[in-house]
């Protein structure tokens, strides 16, 4: 630990210092500071094996007397005379500035300090020895500190480059003495106020200049030329601050003895230093103050909102859609002149940065100051995004300009929404048994089985489990299955053919037989991934049953007549499980500095719709995976760890059950399995690649053949490869 002086240990300081080096106190650069710290390395002078005295060494290194009343390394970070510099938060730290931690029971609660070399590095006195070490490994870090009167040197001095360059970053107005800075304004003719300008600076390479002047003028463009208007200088001398960026200020200037007509105006600036080249404002907006002078108040339209007409922020792919725009005149005057507002869309399949969508046409009324007006388009634009991923909808009014306005650069507003695949999910099919009808009934309606189950009793109908599985929409090449019900018979009836609908329709009335509706959708022939339905009918019961089980099916045949039963073949084909392929979406959190992945669309909507993107922001689809196991494929277990930030995944059991045994829910929570997986490669596979980052404290994982090797090549601090945790199948 690193130890304040007391009188309990006055004896053993005093016997310390005895075998220390004895300092002459003639002050050093930075240079021959670090070069004596430098020598210093393995020495046990500063450590009497129960404390190390940290900031002793730290003033050694520049030959500094002892400071009254500062006897460790926090009450040299809060000591407030003038030996020490400022203090500083900012991770920008200078070589050979002080370096502070916090005060911690590890050191004693005298905190902790060393001298900082660059590169990250730190030389300090430390348990044993003076040694150099990281300086993420001082502990909690409270900030920098310059030894003024030990060094003449500065901070970020480079010997090099004693007269650096610097660019112009920023141009603003404010009005005087408001401390409000913009980059435009509105005036009117009878308000012309005292203004406030100030050239914000970037250094860009070695020291900052030392004689640096700005000279502000008036221009009618974005320009400037001889023409312009001369509204003053400001000299200043910038090497003596710290700051990456300094600015330069105009103040009082009295623009109504320059403006004098209304119009536009740009304040530009010009700014020159000793050893390089002048810098002037450029055709960036923000290297410029607008100034937009009115004679009379005139109109302002803004777009106050942009919203789907369904309320969502989320559309299947290829679905319809419209939106919604609030326009309000936040100007003084009415919006006489009809407005035309367009509707853009940029995205994943749009080809130009902005696709127009629709034009409102001339649907507009006068608007006065302060109200508002709704606009609407209908839910059939042409261009319906299709490919899944992110897309910005963007709402401009008065487009065509037939207003003219006080601010033309607020008439756009945009929006995101988030695409989802068009692929049609499969649905289960739900079957019930009715033991005082003697029938089975099934569908695919997750409202009709739950009103089934809460409205009717067992003995009328009881809920039997999932029959199949099927699309509940039209897809691809699957037929409609037909679904009637017998009055007369207390039954249903399902038909794929529909020369057999035809039939019962032309041949019963309503009584015996009446069409309800298409329950599903189902295929005529044995598809990929599909197995069959059976069919009996039983003459006892007047009623018909369906099964995609054999077992069911033979169990039947062998102990029931065909009075009781009679087996009547396959009727159509369905998906025993819903095992199509399904993509693995992959997250990125800035703020955790990790990944998340998951299959479930529930989930993946979740994100996109609850969280901020530097919370979770949606990258693409990972891989493809099962939702279901299926063949030789085995469950991936997910990890959270709420110390780490982070998720962990692997489809090995035996790792499954060490973590959850060796590691508390904090470090490592069992979540439970996410999809499946193969665990050794199999023909039509490629590997999922795991790495590990000790500095993130994160795992990644990516398909991407390319990605692996680039983090391999360019990234090996920071991220270690591990193994090939699964394959999945390729990309369908």
């Amino acid at each position: 630990m690193c130890k304040r002086y007391n009188v309990v240990f006055v004896l053993a300081f005093l016997l310390l210092m005895m075998a220390m080096p004895v300092q002459s106190y003639a002050y050093r650069s930075v240079d021959d500071a670090i070069s004596w710290a430098e020598d210093q390395k393995g020495s046990g002078a500063y450590n009497d094996g129960v404390y190390n005295y940290c900031w002793t060494f730290a003033r050694d290194t520049y030959a500094g007397p002892a400071i009254s009343g500062v006897g460790s390394a926090i009450a040299a970070w809060n000591y407030n005379g003038s030996i020490l510099g400022s203090r500083h938060s900012d991770s920008d730290i200078p070589r050979g500035a002080f370096v502070f931690f916090a005060a911690t029971s590890s050191n004693g609660g005298y905190g902790h300090v060393g001298l900082y070399v660059g590169n990250g590095k730190m030389i300090h006195a430390w348990p044993k020895t003076v040694g150099q070490s990281s300086v993420n490994s001082g502990g909690k870090y409270l900030g920098w500190r310059w030894p003024v009167a030990w060094t003449p040197d500065s901070p970020h001095d480079d010997p090099d480059d004693p007269d650096g360059s610097l660019s112009l970053d920023k141009v603003q107005g404010s009005k005087e003495g408001k401390d409000d800075w913009e980059n435009s304004f509105e005036l009117s003719m009878d308000d012309i106020y005292d203004m406030d300008f100030r050239a914000k600076l970037v250094q860009e390479d070695g020291a900052w200049p030392s004689d640096t002047e700005a000279f502000f003028y008036l221009s009618l463009d974005k320009k400037l030329d001889s023409g312009d208007i001369f509204l003053g200088s400001k000299e200043r001398n910038l090497t003596k601050e710290n700051a990456k960026k300094r600015s330069i200020y105009l103040e009082d200037v009295d623009m109504s003895d320059y403006i004098t007509s209304s119009g536009t105006y740009y304040v530009l600036t010009k700014v020159e230093f000793d050893g390089g080249e002048d810098k002037s404002s450029s055709s960036d907006s923000k290297q410029r103050v607008k100034l937009i002078v009115s004679d009379v108040p005139v109109p302002d339209l803004t777009l106050q909102s942009l919203r789907l007409n369904n309320g969502s922020i989320s559309l299947n792919g290829q679905e319809l859609y419209g939106m919604t725009v609030n326009v309000r005149n936040i100007g003084e005057a009415s919006a006489k002149n009809r407005f035309r507002i367009k509707y853009e869309i940029s995205g994943p399949d749009v080809t130009d940065q902005w696709r127009l969508i629709a034009d409102d046409g001339f649907d507009s009324v006068p608007l006065a100051p302060g109200n508002d007006q709704i606009h609407s388009t209908n839910d059939s634009f042409s261009a319906a995004p299709v490919a899944e991923g992110e897309y910005r909808l963007r709402a401009c009014v008065d487009y065509k300009k037939t207003v003219s306005e006080s601010n033309e650069g607020n008439n756009c507003t945009e929006t995101t929404v988030f695409v989802s695949s068009a692929e049609t999910e499969l649905k289960a099919m739900h079957r019930f048994w009715s033991t005082k009808n003697k029938a089975h009934f099934y569908t695919i309606d997750e409202d009709e089985k739950n009103l089934v189950i809460n409205k009717y009793t067992d003995y009328e109908w009881k809920y039997e489990g999932i029959a199949w599985y099927s699309y509940d929409t039209p897809h691809d090449d699957a037929l409609p299955l037909y679904r009637f019900w017998s009055k007369k018979n207390s039954s249903h009836f399902y038909t794929i053919s529909e020369e057999e609908k035809e039939h019962v329709e032309a041949t019963y009335t309503d009584y015996e037989w009446e069409y309800e509706c298409v329950e599903s959708y189902a295929y005529d022939y044995q598809k990929e991934g599909t197995v069959p339905v059976y069919r009996f009918w039983s003459k006892k019961n007047s009623a018909h049953f369906y099964t995609i089980s054999k077992a069911e099916r033979d169990a039947v045949i062998e102990k029931y007549t065909d009075y009781e039963w009679l087996y009547e073949g396959v009727a159509w084909y369905v998906y025993p499980t819903p095992t199509a392929l399904n993509p693995v979406y992959r997250f990125y959190s800035k703020k955790n500095r990790s990944h998340f992945y998951t299959i479930s669309t529930s989930e993946k909507n979740n994100l996109i719709l609850n969280n901020a993107p530097e919370a979770w922001k949606y990258e693409s689809v990972g891989w493809f995976a099962y939702t279901y196991g299926q063949g030789n494929t085995l469950p991936v277990y997910r990890f959270w760890s709420a110390t780490n930030k982070s998720h962990f995944y692997t489809i090995s059991e035996e790792e499954k059950d060490y973590v959850i045994a060796n590691y508390s829910d904090d470090e490592w929570q069992y979540e439970g399995t996410v999809f499946y997986a193969y665990k050794n490669w199999e023909f039509g596979t490629l590997p999922v690649y795991r790495f590990w980052s000790k500095t993130q404290n994160a795992h990644f994982y990516t398909a991407s053949e390319a990605e692996k090797n680039d983090l391999i090549a360019n990234y090996p601090d920071v991220w270690q490869y591990e193994t090939e945790a699964w394959f999945v199948p390729q990309n369908p």
